[in-house]
């Protein structure tokens, strides 16, 4: 999994960031939104942002690295993702984007909107280079508002 940019922020930043998300600093959520921004993939699992936390020296539990995950999901500054396998990944890539799992790795890769081609009659054009292996599946999940 390819790191997200650095993008090291000092802590008022960090917590400059939460409160514009309409969060309260915590020093769970400053040590979370830290790890995000300067060294975790763009793709991850629970365990991976709870491993980050306890190298910073913060022994979080569990419980609170899912509550940091949740509330970051819930303000947009995060995506979470759960495939049809029932893995739950997170992203820190909001934007409007598709992805591409391979299962035997259990990697997530981002696939560019402008890559994928969604026609009239009902198939899908996706990019050769992405696809090297046998398609097991393809899995689309449309998100609306109303």
């Amino acid at each position: 999994m390819k790191n997200r940019n650095d993008q090291s922020a000092s802590r008022p930043e960090l917590i400059a960031a939460l409160q514009a998300a309409g969060l309260r600093k915590s020093k769970a959520r400053v040590a979370a939104l830290q790890a995000l921004r300067s060294g975790l993939p763009r793709h991850f699992e629970v365990e991976d942002l709870r491993d980050a936390l306890h190298n910073q020296g913060l022994k979080a539990h569990l419980s609170t690295v899912y509550n940091c995950l949740n509330d970051f999901t819930r303000v947009g500054l995060l995506r979470r993702l759960t495939l049809a396998n029932g893995a739950v990944f997170y992203d820190s890539r909001t934007d409007a984007h598709h992805h591409l799992y391979i299962e035997e790795r259990q990697e997530l890769r981002d696939i560019d909107p402008a890559e994928v081609e969604i026609r009239d009659d009902g198939t899908i054009r996706l990019p050769r280079d992405l696809l090297q292996g046998k398609t097991n599946r393809v899995d689309l999940l449309v998100t609306l508002k109303r």
